[in-house]
């Protein structure tokens, strides 16, 4: 079947909750020495529809493999610049398929659609990968090997 839809969750099911969780938990969460729980609950606050965070899904068939957020804050040494895309994440099993470019080119509609906001930024140490999708090099961050990049919509 192979349906692709990147759509903003609003009202998440358990599932997606789990899932989404278990991802950002598995990335950051245990790095930043975070509890399951706490990631659990940011996450359940996360699915806001006129507000942020704003949580994008990236689905296949209607089942969840990735995702991203639209935040005010990302980059805590950034704090006068948002908002940001935060938490672009593809599922393990689907990595290198092209979903992170569907991901990353969605985005402008998604600030443009939700937003009244006329650029986003964010942060990443994938190199040459943003810059495919219109957005701009900013500068380095003071954080090893990581890169600010602006998008405007």
């Amino acid at each position: 079947m192979n349906k692709i839809e990147i759509r903003k969750i609003i009202d998440p099911s358990k599932e997606i909750l789990d899932i989404t969780t278990k991802w950002m938990y598995n990335w950051w969460g245990k790095e930043l020495k975070h509890e399951y729980e706490h990631v659990y609950y940011y996450m359940s606050h996360s699915f806001n529809d006129n507000k942020f965070p704003q949580t994008y899904g990236l689905f296949l068939d209607d089942k969840i493999i990735g995702m991203y957020q639209i935040t005010y804050s990302d980059l805590f040494i950034r704090p006068d610049i948002y908002p940001w895309i935060a938490n672009l994440y593809i599922d393990e099993k689907y990595r290198n398929k092209g979903y992170g470019g569907l991901l990353i080119s969605s985005i402008k509609e998604s600030v443009i659609k939700n937003t009244e906001f006329k650029e986003v930024f964010g942060y990443t140490h994938h190199h040459n990968l943003y810059e495919k999708y219109g957005w701009k090099f900013v500068s380095n961050t003071e954080l090893e090997d990581e890169k600010l990049y602006k998008l405007e919509v």
